[in-house]
């Protein structure tokens, strides 16, 4: 399924600068719907959980 910017934003409660940053970046994959610089993203669902996965943090185990 395909998500529209607008949804990630709202789903990782982002702005839409720093949602921008990340897939300039190459951090988040996204496709460009149409032809040209201003066309739309849209971001699948695989590429917004590998992202949200490489982002977990593990926490460190509590010292005995």
């Amino acid at each position: 399924m395909l998500l529209t910017f607008a949804e990630v934003c709202e789903r990782l409660r982002m702005s839409p600068k720093t949602l921008r940053k990340l897939i300039t970046s190459g951090e988040l994959v996204a496709i460009r719907t149409g032809n040209g610089a201003t066309s739309p993203y849209r971001i699948t669902e695989e590429a917004l959980a590998d992202y949200i996965r490489r982002r977990q943090v593990v926490p460190a185990k509590a010292a005995s």
